[in-house]
């Protein structure tokens, strides 16, 4: 599964969103200052990396280019040419590229074509309407990848169980057996299918939703790290420091300083 299904990212900045023609753009490229995201809506193009080696990419795909990479394309039957975000995140992420076959291809190619059409407006609020699409392209890739992975009948049985987290992770304590009761299943084999399905365990699921709530509002600057522990969903704030720095590497004040600094 690729990585933007598994983790959640912050966008800092979009470059430019294009429509490259058949014919058009340069066949190589040297240390890509931003990262990418294309999508082909017909066609074949075959991607050389220096660093991960040969990526064959049909279409209605998405493909993700890593940012520092170099490569060159082989466009020839790219058909009608290409679409392409290119885009910085908050993360340091260190990620080969993927290609994500579409089975929505006609929502894929809307909304590309639809931020390329907004970016080329010059309109002054065009970043922000792009910053949205950009976020509904992850979103849909977040769930064609969960479709490629799991059948549809496994993913139905979390339903319920999924939902009543995101819904309940910031106001109560959610055990496992509570969500397995909700699915009409044992908790060992609750725990041994969201697994499968999400690929961690679900009490770390919660934790990275709780923390994710925490660097929101860390970056706020508007509570005390004690409040910041309770409004996340954590009764007790030692527990919230070691949860923070297993998800992050770094302590909260830590993660404070370092988006402040920009690193």
């Amino acid at each position: 599964m690729n990585f933007f299904a598994e983790k959640e990212y912050t966008l800092t900045f979009i470059n430019n969103t294009c429509f490259v023609a058949p014919g058009t753009g340069k066949p190589v490229h040297t240390n890509r200052p931003f990262h990418g995201l294309v999508f082909y809506p017909a066609g074949i193009s075959i991607f050389v990396f220096e660093k991960f080696g040969e990526y064959k990419v049909c279409e209605n795909s998405v493909f993700y280019i890593p940012k520092g990479s170099s490569y060159r394309v082989n466009p020839d039957g790219a058909g009608k040419g290409c679409y392409a975000i290119n885009f910085d995140l908050a993360e340091n992420i260190n990620e080969k590229p993927f290609v994500l076959p579409i089975k929505n291809h006609s929502k894929a190619e809307n909304l590309f074509a639809s931020a390329q059409r907004i970016w080329n407006s010059k309109k002054l609020d065009k970043r922000l309407k792009c910053r949205s699409i950009f976020y509904d392209i992850l979103s849909l890739i977040c769930s064609e990848s969960l479709s490629a992975y799991v059948p549809d009948g496994k993913k139905e049985k979390l339903q319920n169980a999924v939902e009543y987290i995101h819904e309940s992770y910031l106001s109560q304590e959610i055990s496992v057996e509570t969500l397995a009761q909700m699915s009409d299943m044992s908790s060992t084999y609750f725990r041994v299918l969201f697994k499968e399905i999400y690929g961690v365990s679900p009490i770390k699921y919660i934790n990275g939703l709780k923390i994710s709530h925490a660097k929101e509002l860390i970056m706020s600057d508007m509570y005390p790290m004690h409040e910041i522990s309770k409004l996340s969903g954590f009764n007790d704030d030692c527990y919230f420091r070691r949860v923070f720095k297993s998800e992050t590497s770094l302590s909260p004040n830590e993660y404070k300083k370092s988006r402040k600094n920009g690193s």
